[in-house]
């Protein structure tokens, strides 16, 4: 066999005499504390890079400081003493991880349900959400705010924005700029199952089109809105999205 085939099947078959005990435990325990209750609802794949991260941070923690205290000479356990400790050490690693494991779900779900969101049945590393779609028309798309409306129907219609579980209707600024922060922690607690749309009606900051073309906000959120709702109401009740409206800044006057 070639010897590094027999190394890796040392490491697999003696898992102990090549990964630090210390290391096991600090990481185990990083591990297990970023699987606590947060106040927001974690999607599965950030937590799983979070408690990947969390168990490396831990193992290289313990490692460095192992290393210190080899290097300064202090005293050591005895060899018979250490096969001892990384065997009590592996089985409580394994059985703190499980418990933490099975435990998050119950944890997680606690806080979904003080949010008012559906339970989740398990805890999976793997289940990674939707991406979030935002159908955006700009003002050179079509001369009318009319056919700007149905030009962002259109397109919503044809990226399956209906199809999501919440739809936003989004009043920009003046400059038709939307703000990240309103959208991104909706996109996180929908895990992705959201659509948004929104329609520019100036290239102006806000305060100037409030006093130059004050008409012109108004008539684009009127427009859209007329037209995202009509189409959502022929819709059946129990297979559409929710529907909101966000305004920022003249857009929440619009």
């Amino acid at each position: 066999m070639h010897p590094t085939w027999k190394r890796t099947v040392k490491i697999i078959t003696r898992p102990g005499r090549y990964f630090s005990t210390p290391g096991l435990l600090l990481g185990t325990l990083f591990m297990a504390v970023s699987l606590t209750p947060t106040l927001l609802p974690r999607q599965d794949v950030v937590q799983g890079l979070i408690s990947g991260l969390s168990l490396v941070a831990g193992y290289g923690v313990a490692v460095m400081a192992h290393g210190l205290w080899l290097y300064l000479g202090l005293p050591r356990f005895r060899a018979r003493t250490r096969q001892i400790i990384k065997l009590v050490a592996t089985g409580l690693c394994l059985l703190v991880a499980l418990i933490f494991l099975w435990q998050a779900t119950e944890w997680k779900n606690g806080v979904r349900a003080l949010m008012d969101m559906e339970a989740e049945a398990g805890l999976s590393f793997l289940v990674i959400g939707a991406v979030a779609l935002l159908v955006y028309v700009g003002m050179n798309s079509a001369p009318t705010p009319e056919e700007r409306a149905q030009l962002a129907l259109q397109e919503l219609e044809r990226v399956g924005g209906f199809e999501r579980s919440m739809l936003v209707l989004v009043t920009p600024t003046g400059t038709g700029w939307i703000d990240p922060a309103a959208m991104e922690p909706l996109e996180y607690l929908q895990l992705g199952d959201i659509a948004s749309v929104s329609a520019q009606y100036s290239y102006l900051p806000s305060p100037l089109s409030l006093t130059l073309e004050g008409e012109y906000g108004q008539e684009m959120a009127r427009a859209l809105f007329e037209v995202i709702y009509e189409h959502w109401t022929t819709l059946p009740t129990d297979d559409r999205p929710d529907l909101y409206l966000h305004g920022l800044s003249l857009g929440a006057l619009n």
